[in-house]
């Protein structure tokens, strides 16, 4: 203030100086946060993965024996990577008692049923590729037959995965015979259930 012409300064006490800084304080945090830019807020619907990591596997494999028990059908598909560009090996065994033999593909006159292997999948999404039966031995009367045992490959694709289980019907068709007789024609259905998993590799979303 002015007296006489001269300029004297008002001496604050302690707490008003003290308030006064707080003021100053809390002024210069809201003037730094007016001039910073908003973060991005992220949740769980904007970490979107960029790539997906398939694996696919049985849950549990299959061994089924016909009713009469000489013939026996294993199947298993061990946890591997899922690429839906190519295709998923999964490994058909028929197996043949010692002494027995099965007919392979004959005359559509011939009496007796030939080998025959079909896979249903219960998902459309599952495209099973057609089965080729590797082919049989021929024995002395010219009939084509197998014995001991057959593997038999079956490929599927994956169009569309998604996390899911998948059941794999497997139907295989025969007649078993010896050197004196032919049991009746006899099937076996064995269903491998398959567990499809997803992983993410990577998250996007995060601000630049």
């Amino acid at each position: 203030m002015l007296r006489s012409g001269r300029m004297t300064a008002t001496v604050l006490d302690a707490p008003h100086v003290g308030v006064i800084t707080l003021l100053a304080g809390l002024l210069a945090i809201a003037l730094v946060g007016c001039n910073q830019k908003p973060h991005a807020q992220l949740d769980a619907s904007t970490m979107i993965p960029s790539e997906i990591q398939w694996r696919v596997r049985h849950i549990q494999s299959v061994n089924t024996a016909s009713k009469a028990g000489h013939v026996t059908v294993t199947a298993a598909l061990p946890d591997q990577a899922l690429d839906t560009a190519k295709e998923v090996k999964v490994p058909i065994e028929i197996t043949i008692e010692p002494g027995f033999f099965i007919y392979g593909l004959v005359e559509s006159r011939s009496p007796f049923t030939p080998l025959s292997v079909n896979v249903l999948a219960d998902d459309k999404a599952v495209n099973v590729e057609p089965i080729q039966i590797p082919k049989a031995e021929l024995i002395e009367d010219g009939k084509p037959v197998y014995r001991n045992s057959i593997a038999v490959p079956l490929s599927i694709r994956f169009a569309d995965p998604k996390p899911s289980t998948v059941t794999l019907t497997i139907t295989v068709q025969f007649q078993a015979c010896n050197d004196l007789a032919c049991l009746p024609p006899a099937d076996i259905i064995a269903e491998l259930e398959v567990l499809i998993t997803s992983s993410p590799l990577s998250l996007k979303g995060e601000p630049s």
